[in-house]
C-alpha cells in the first residue's frame, strides 16, 4: 500500500493486584485534564477506575508496533511491582474499590454516531460496579497526500463508516467474549467516533487488540486498507458503506458473530490486501 496516514491509540486497561481488580485512583497520578507524560510522547492517566495510556502517532506498520510496545513497556515500568495490567473489555469491580469520587464519575466529552450524524446519548450512570475499557484508534492526515477527506466532516464520517465495515465487524469475530458482550450493551456501538483536528478517533473497539502483536498488526493493516480504498475511490467507498449501513450496524450492535463471519468472507476480505488477509487469519487462530 502507498497511502500515508498517521495512526495512534489511547487504550484503557484495568489494574490487578495478585489477581484482584483494583482502582487506579491513588495509584496513577495523571488525569484527563493533566496527563502524566513519561518518555517520548507516552502519557498515562486514570479514567474512573481504569488506566488509560497514549502513544505518539506512527506513520508505518513497524513504527506503530514499536511505539505501542514502548508505551506498554513504559506503563508497566511505571507501575508498582505488585500490580499488573489486565486487558479485558469489562468487569465487575469490588465495592471496596469504588469508594472514591473519581471511581463514581462517568461521562466525558461527547462522542458521535457516524450513521445518524448525531451526538451519542451517554449511558445513564446507575449505581453499579460495572466498568469497561475501550481501545480507541486515532487516524490522521499527512501533508502532501490525497487524504484531505480526513479534514472534512463528511470525509471523517465516511472514514468511520468504512472502519465499521472492516475493523468493527472483524472485531465481532475476534472479540466475542462475555466481557465484550457486556461492554457493547453500553459502549462501542457502530459508528462511535470523535472528530480531531488531524482526522478521527474511532471509538467502537474494546481493548481486545492489545492482547498480542498479531491483533495490533491487524489493526494497522485494516486501517491501511480503508485509507487506500478511500484514496483510490472515495465516492465508491462512501457509497459502499452507505448502502450497507443497516447491515453493518446490525452486525456490530447485535454482536452477530455468524453475520460478521459471512460479511468478512464474502464482502470485505476479497477487497483486502494479501497481507491483511494473512493477518486476519493469524488473528482468528488466536481466539
Amino acid at each position: 500500500m502507498t497511502t500515508k496516514f498517521t495512526i495512534g491509540a489511547d487504550p484503557e486497561m484495568f489494574l490487578k493486584d495478585n489477581g484482584l481488580l483494583v482502582s487506579s485512583v491513588g495509584i496513577i497520578e495523571g488525569t484527563k485534564d493533566e496527563p502524566l507524560f513519561l518518555k517520548d510522547g507516552v502519557f498515562v492517566m486514570k479514567d474512573n477506575v481504569a488506566i488509560e495510556f497514549g502513544m505518539p502517532p506512527a506513520e508505518s506498520e513497524d513504527e506503530w508496533l514499536d511505539k505501542l510496545m514502548d508505551a506498554y513497556d513504559q506503563l508497566e515500568g511505571h507501575l508498582p511491582e505488585h500490580l499488573r495490567l489486565s486487558c479485558v473489555a469489562s468487569a465487575q469491580f469490588p465495592e471496596t474499590e469504588l469508594q472514591t469520587p473519581e471511581a463514581c464519575e462517568f461521562g466525558c466529552d461527547p462522542d458521535y454516531n457516524a450513521w445518524t450524524k448525531e451526538v451519542n446519548v451517554p449511558p445513564k450512570a446507575k449505581q453499579t460496579n460495572f466498568r469497561s475499557c475501550g481501545g480507541h484508534i486515532h487516524v490522521g492526515f499527512v501533508e502532501g497526500t490525497k487524504s484531505e477527506f480526513l479534514l472534512k466532516r463528511m470525509g471523517k464520517i465516511n472514514t468511520i463508516r468504512m472502519m465499521d465495515a472492516n475493523h468493527g465487524i472483524a472485531s465481532i469475530v475476534l472479540d466475542d467474549t462475555p466481557e465484550s458482550k457486556e461492554r457493547r450493551k453500553l459502549y462501542g456501538k457502530a459508528g462511535c467516533y470523535r472528530e480531531t483536528s488531524y482526522g478521527v478517533e474511532y471509538r467502537t473497539l474494546s481493548n481486545f487488540w492489545l492482547r498480542s502483536p498479531v491483533m495490533q498488526k491487524l489493526m494497522y493493516r485494516l486501517t491501511d486498507d480503508v485509507l487506500e480504498s478511500m484514496n483510490t475511490n472515495y465516492k465508491g467507498a462512501a457509497k459502499f458503506a452507505g448502502q450497507n449501513g443497516k447491515l453493518i450496524q446490525h452486525i456490530i450492535n447485535k454482536g452477530d458473530v455468524d453475520g460478521a463471519k459471512k460479511w468478512v468472507h464474502e464482502v470485505v476480505a476479497p477487497m483486502w490486501s494479501r497481507k491483511t488477509i494473512r493477518s486476519y487469519e493469524d488473528a482468528v487462530k488466536e481466539i
